[in-house]
């Protein structure tokens, strides 16, 4: 590959890893929004107070460690996570090693 191209490819990959990014976020609010409503098996149990302490401290991870839907959709939040950041990152690398 030229130089240009693999410029042009971390030009591409910035905007995309951003995108990215951004859909992870997005996907990681609809599994919050969604699967929240298995917690009220726990209405009427003592229970609820460890969960709901878990939720204070640490909310995604709760969810996921209480709902058991949300760690089946989660998969792909995460990996567009990932993926997202490491093109951001390498583009953003790529282009100050090629600038200098």
């Amino acid at each position: 590959m030229t130089a240009n191209t693999l410029t042009a490819m971390a030009i591409i990959a910035i905007p995309v890893g951003i995108l990215l990014m951004a859909f992870a976020v997005l996907w990681q609010m609809y599994i919050m929004f969604t699967e929240t409503y298995t917690l009220n098996r726990y209405k009427d149990d003592n229970r609820l107070l460890w969960v709901v302490a878990g939720l204070m401290f640490s909310f995604s991870l709760a969810v996921y460690y209480y709902c058991p839907n949300a760690r089946k959709k989660g998969k792909w939040g995460v990996m567009a996570g990932v993926v997202g950041l490491l093109m951001y990152v390498g583009g953003y690398v790529y282009l100050k090693r090629t600038a200098a």
